[in-house]
C-alpha cells in the first residue's frame, strides 16, 4: 500500500508529490479536513457556560449520563 498526501481542486485530486504505480491500479481517495490548531494564547474560557440554557442539557445531570451511556448498549 501506498500513501501520499494531494490537493483537491474541486475537479481533481493533484499528488503533493511523484507516484510510482501500475496503470490500472485501484486507488482509494479519502477527503480530509486538516484541523486549525487554536493559538497558544487561546482563552478557552470564553466559552465556559455557552450551553448551559441548552435544552438537551436540561435536567438531571446524572440521568442524562446513564441515559447516553446506555445507547450503546
Amino acid at each position: 500500500m501506498l500513501a501520499i498526501k494531494g490537493l483537491y481542486d474541486g475537479t481533481v485530486v493533484r499528488p503533493l508529490e511523484a507516484v510510482t504505480a501500475p496503470a490500472n491500479v485501484t486507488v482509494v481517495v479519502v477527503f480530509t479536513h486538516e484541523e486549525t490548531k487554536p493559538a497558544p494564547n487561546a482563552d478557552v474560557m470564553q466559552f465556559a457556560g455557552c450551553l448551559k440554557d441548552c435544552p438537551a442539557f436540561q435536567g438531571d445531570a446524572v440521568e442524562m449520563q446513564r441515559r447516553w451511556r446506555d445507547e450503546w448498549e
